[in-house]
Parts: C-alpha cells; structure tokens; sequence
C-alpha cells in the first residue's frame, strides 16, 4: 500500500485488506499484552457467523488506531486494536491463510512475538479440555499472554470442530470480505517531527464490536479526515477534541425527551437524527431519500457518509457546519417559545407551500423543517424568526377554516367544529400552547408526543352524546336541557315530537330500555348533530379516552370532580385548556358558559398573532 493509500481510498478496510497490504503492526511496549477470553473470541465467532451478507452489508469490528513509524515506512505502531489484529491473525492461521500471516510484531515482549508465530505456522493446539497446557508446550513460553494466544486457537478449533469442512470454507469467504474495520491512520503525511505517545490518542473511540451504521462511518471520517497540522500534537488533539465533541453531540440526541421532540421531524434516532435533518436542510431534500454523485441514497445519513468519502477535502467544513446545525436544534428546543411553536408545525403542518411569482397559479411546496432553516438563515433576529413560525401557523388556520373567517369562525356559538376533526384539534392543541406561553415565570413545556392527540377524545364539556348504552329516559332528559339552548322554534318542534315519540316507546317497554334495542339510536344522533351551540369550540376539549369513557354523559359537576382528582394524582396528563375549563366554579355549563369560552378562544387567537406583520415570501 503506497504512502497516501488510507488518505485517498475508503477507511473502511476487508479482513483481507488489512492483512495483504505490506503493513507489518507493532504492538508497543505501552500496549498490555493479548488478554481475549473464550467469551470473547467465541463471541466475535457467533457475530461472524450469524451475519448474514447482502449487496453492500458487512460486519464491522470498529476502529484500529495505527502510526506509522519514522524510521520504517512499512511498520505501523498499534495504537488501539492489538485485541482485534492478534485474533483475526490466528483465526487466519486456524483457516489455513498462511499468506497473511507474520503481519504483528510484538514490542511487549519478543518471546510473546516469538511464540505467537510458531503458533501462526503450526496445527499445534496446546491446550487440553481443562484449558491447561499440554505435554507439547514449551515451558520456556510460559506467559499471559502466551496463555491467552493458546486459549484463542483452543476456542477457534473447537468452534469448527462442530461443523464440516463447508463451513470453514464458507466462513473464511465471509471472515476475508465481509468482515470490516475502520482504520484511523493518523500518521502525519509529512513525517512524524515530534515524538507523541500513542497511548494519548482516540481515547475516546469505541472499541466494543457492533454491526457497522452510517453514523460510525461519518463519524470516522470527521476524525481521520482532519486537515495536516505543523505537529502530530496538533493533529492529534484536533483528532481527539473531534470525537468529544461527537460524543457530547451524541449524549444530547440520545436524551428521551430530546428524541421524542425530534421524532416530529426525523425517522432516524440518536445523533442519526442531527445527521438526516443536517442534510435534509442543507440540501433540500424533501425525503428521505437523496442523490449524491447520481445515485440513490437509502437515507440522508448514507447520502451524507457517501458525500463526505467522496469529498475528502470538504469533511473538516462539514464537520463545523453540522455543530453549527447542532447548536441551532439545541437552541431552538431550548426556547420555549421556538419550542412549542416549531413543535406545533412540525406535527400539524407537513408541508409549507412556496408561493411562485414568476407563475401566480402555481406553488411549491418544501418539507417544514427546510422551509423553516431557510427562515432561519434568512432571519435576522430571533424575535423575527418566532413571527415567521407564527405567521406559518396563521396561513394555515385560515387556509384549512373552510376559507371564512377563522376569528369569526372561533367566536360563533352556532359553528360546529366536532365534526372537523383536524382543525379542532389543531385549535385546541394551540390554546394549550397559548396558555403556556403566556405563563412567563414557569419553564414548563407541552410534552413532545401532546403536540397531537396521544390517547385522547374530542369531549363535549356540555356532552349529551349518544352510543349504544343510551336509554329513553337519558334521551329525554337530555333533549329537555337541549331544547333550553335551541332558539329555533322549527327545530324546538322536531324535538317535541322526537320526545313525544320516545313516551310511547317508554309506556310499551320501560325507560331504561336503550335506543339501539328499540331503533331510535341513529335517530336520535340525527337530532343531537344539529343542536346549535353543542359543536361549538366554547364547547369541546380535549381528554383522556379512558377517562372520557369511563363518566359516559355524565353533568359537568361530576365530570369537573373526576378531572381535578386525576389532576391532583398526576394519573394523567391534564391539558392546559381542558384544566382551566374544569376549574371554573359552576355547578352546570350552561349556554352562556359555551358562547362566552367561545369569544374568549377568538380573543386569545386574535391576542397571540396581533403582531405578525404579512411578508412575502
């Protein structure tokens, strides 16, 4: 392998790669000596052979760190994975790829390297089945390391030996191609000036054995891929600050809440998430499927990786463009209002349509998280960026209230949102969000997954509605408080009759007889759909289903009893708008109650996006 080779090709080198490349490891003096276990050389021999291979799948051992020495271009100091070369050597040898092998030396000590490659070149397994040495070895070789050299090639044979002659050849196929690792050379191209301990270097890296993802291999690249410094200590503390600063990247995306917020905008997990959504923004990729160098990417993370290998040059800019992207996420979850604000779109409003003007009939529409880091880049302050993501709300309550208008849709008594399912609970979702923010001294927030109904009913706080358990004499009892909000005498009629009818039905059978069993069930829900000021906003909330279902059409008093219990228990999770209805000292919700909670959302609305000043796109 010539000088620049790990510089210019992939890091991501076969079994096979890493030991037919004219490198020779040395295992230094600072190294412990070979201490792999029947655990773990069994362990890495399931992981082997349980993976199964496929169009561009391979099994990852993670990193080995080397450096090249000064005075030998072709030995390479070890600097982290001596446990990983000395096992896939002596795997090697069990296989029978005797052309790769003599590839380590040790440093530790010379009759260590000594034993290791008679071992290499002989059948010889030394150790019985109490995994004590036999009569063949040789006690001037006694040593732990030596021990654990044995105990390596004892828990090898062993494995095959419960398989044919197929299964080695098989295995050897997979160990050579398909079992990889990602070879951190830090090595300064232009020749080692200052003497760094190697053991300071990638403390940092993780070294346990996972199946390779898209992240470790970006993550690899940012690291090695790093600009030459004047000295391997620039360079080599550049390397490890790096890495920290993935690391802590890391830990933040990884935090629940943290996760559970970005899921509204990223299928990925971890810092999978900051990768997919950086270069969703960055490029505007409106999936998750990108193009990079004209082929079709599986997601934005592999886009991004592939992005990077290509583009040796540009890692080390990416690399502060993704913190800097970073930093914008944590900034905008830390502010409570970007947080609710972006939160609400994120779940409710998909997609942003982009007005064209060259061709007014026709828009385009973007992802919200792009169109939304484009406001952001265009933005010049905070304040000014917070008016847009409430100008993006507004656009879309207007767009999707049957085009009226949506304040004077909000205060009509007679405006029947229950069967508008998405707009209320866009609507209702908000005044929780509302009432949050207007709540200067308290830092609390919408949980992530109450940005949309989680578990929840659209309920009637005035709630006559019927199912199959409702009986004749809750029918009209119900109708009897209805015909009080009804101010149309055509329609107060069509309920005379209904109830005259149902006192039949009552005489014939008996007032709990329920409707469903006598027909009326459908008839009923036709006259209760049409009852004025029942649908109305300043009547619905949003509740637990159980919760709901378990009081059934129960007064309000009793239903306010039910609420304040759960919320004082902290049983479940009481939104803000729902708790404030039921906090109200009343002991019946009448039609006033309904029209005045009405005008009181409209103000709220009105109140909360008084200052949005329309701007073009």
């Amino acid at each position: 392998m010539s000088e620049s080779t790990n510089q210019e090709n992939d890091i991501i080198e076969s079994v096979k790669e890493i030991f037919d490349n004219g490198r020779i490891y040395n295992i230094p003096a600072y190294q412990r000596g070979y201490k792999w276990n029947e655990e773990d050389v069994g362990a890495l021999l399931n992981d082997i052979d349980k993976f199964e291979k496929g169009e561009n799948k391979f099994y990852c051992l993670q990193n080995i760190t080397i450096k090249k020495q000064e005075d030998n271009n072709n030995i390479y100091e070890v600097i982290d994975g001596q446990q990983r070369l000395t096992t896939l050597s002596i795997l090697l040898s069990y296989l029978g790829e005797t052309d790769l092998l003599n590839k380590i030396q040790y440093s530790i000590r010379e009759k260590s390297g000594e034993f290791l490659y008679k071992l290499l070149l002989e059948e010889e397994d030394y150790l019985d089945n109490n995994l004590s040495y036999n009569d063949n070895f040789n006690k001037d070789y006694d040593s732990q390391d030596v021990f654990h050299f044995c105990l390596a090639k004892h828990t090898i044979k062993n494995f095959f030996d419960k398989f044919g002659n197929d299964k080695k050849e098989s295995f050897t196929t997979k160990l050579l191609n398909n079992v990889k690792l990602i070879v951190n050379d830090v090595s300064n191209a232009a020749g080692n000036k200052t003497d760094v301990k190697g053991e300071t270097i990638f403390k940092n890296l993780n070294s346990n054995k996972v199946a390779l993802e898209y992240y470790d291999l970006i993550r690899a690249i940012f690291i090695t891929r790093v600009k030459e410094y004047e000295s391997d200590v620039d360079l080599a503390e550049k390397r490890i600050k790096i890495g920290i600063d993935i690391d802590n990247m890391n830990i933040w995306w990884s935090d629940k809440n943290v996760k559970e917020y970005f899921k509204i905008f990223s299928g990925e997990n971890n810092i999978s998430m900051l990768y997919d959504l950086y270069w969703k923004c960055r490029n505007e990729v409106n999936n998750s499927k990108s193009e990079s160098n004209n082929n079709k990417e599986k997601s934005n993370n592999e886009a991004l990786f592939k992005y990077l290998d290509s583009n040796t040059g540009n890692s080390e800019e990416v690399f502060k463009e993704v913190v800097r992207f970073h930093n914008t996420m944590a900034d905008w979850y830390e502010d409570k209002e970007i947080y609710h604000l972006l939160g609400f779109i994120g779940k409710h409003i998909k997609k942003i349509e982009i007005k064209k003007e060259e061709e007014k009939n026709k828009a385009e529409y973007l992802e919200n998280i792009i169109y939304i880091w484009k406001k952001w880049e265009n933005n010049t302050t905070k304040e000014s960026f917070k008016n847009k993501l409430k100008q993006i709300i507004k656009d879309d309550l207007i767009k999707n209230i049957e085009n009226e208008n949506y304040l004077k849709a909000i205060g009509d008594p007679n405006k029947n949102w229950y069967y508008q399912e998405n707009n209320t609970i866009k609507l209702l979702v908000l005044l929780d969000i509302i009432k949050i923010l207007n709540n200067k001294n308290i830092n609390h927030k919408l949980p992530a997954n109450y940005f949309s109904v989680n578990g929840e009913d659209i309920e009637h706080i005035f709630s006559k509605t019927p199912n199959d358990k409702t009986t004749i004499k809750d029918a009209i009892d119900n109708i009897d408080l209805i015909v009080n909000l009804v101010n149309d005498n055509g329609y107060k009629e069509e309920l005379d009759d209904f109830v005259k009818d149902l006192e039949k039905e009552k005489k014939l059978k008996n007032e709990i007889t329920t409707l469903d069993s006598i027909g009326k069930l459908e008839k009923y829900r036709e006259v209760i759909r049409e009852v004025p000021y029942v649908h109305s906003i300043g009547n619905l909330v949003l509740i637990d289903s159980h919760t709901n279902r378990s009081y059934g059409n129960a007064s309000y008093i009793e239903k306010r009893r039910i609420i304040i219990e759960l919320y004082e228990e902290g049983d479940k999770y009481i939104r803000n708008h729902t708790s404030s209805i039921f906090s109200k000292n009343v002991n019946e919700w009448t039609i006033d109650n309904i029209t005045n909670t009405a005008e009181d959302i409209k103000e709220k609305i009105e109140e909360f996006f008084k200052d949005i000043e329309k701007k073009g796109e």
